[in-house]
């Protein structure tokens, strides 16, 4: 143990028992501290190791902490992850609620403040969603919502849905009803279900 004896000023005396033990508490507080450091960092250190993507966006969400979603095709996607389905996240974002597909996701930036730990795999989400991207989508046909699809290139399409096929998503302009948009789903990295209108 290391001595702190000059920290202890007037009370330390050498005829003094007590002061001996007052000095060994101190010690002993002192180590306590140590390790409970490296304690805290090896934590850190194990849940940076075993750290998932779908692990952190469950924890994110757990936090309410805002996100910005980097997208292939140069995207991104700014809000805060409320649920985790199969394949995609579901995300509140100002334009209303986004479902992000898992493998177009790129990256995952949080707010520098938060002091945010990524961790395993999630046993459950807050919210669970058990359901696929493309289920989603299906069940939001049947309310002709207005959608922003984000694709795996980078473009975009805006719309009102109309239908959701097997392998394509059916879209009518907003401001043209008679256009219609076909979108093979395959390349759909977002959907965005607006509110913002």
């Amino acid at each position: 143990m290391t001595s702190h004896s000059g920290a202890l000023g007037p009370i330390a005396d050498a005829g003094d028992p007590f002061a001996r033990i007052l000095e060994a508490i101190a010690d002993a507080r002192v180590d306590d501290a140590a390790s409970g450091r490296e304690r805290a960092q090896w934590v850190t250190r194990r849940a940076e190791e075993d750290a998932t993507l779908a692990g952190a966006l469950v924890d994110l969400a757990e936090r309410h902490a805002p996100v910005r979603l980097q997208l292939r095709g140069g995207r991104e996607i700014v809000g805060t992850p409320v649920a985790l389905g199969r394949d995609c996240v579901a995300v509140a974002t100002a334009a209303g609620q986004a479902f992000v597909r898992l493998r177009h996701l790129i990256a995952v930036r949080s707010d520098p403040h938060q002091g945010f730990v990524p961790s395993g795999t999630p046993l459950g989400a807050p919210h669970p969603l058990t359901r696929t991207l493309h289920d989603v989508v299906c069940d939001a046909t049947a309310e002709r919502l207005d959608v922003h699809v984000l694709l795996d290139d980078g473009r975009d399409a805006r719309g009102t849905l109309r239908a959701m096929g097997v392998d394509v998503l059916t879209l009518r302009e907003i401001n043209d009803p008679k256009a219609t948009v076909l979108v093979a789903f395959d390349a759909v990295a977002a959907v965005t279900l607006r509110t913002d209108r």
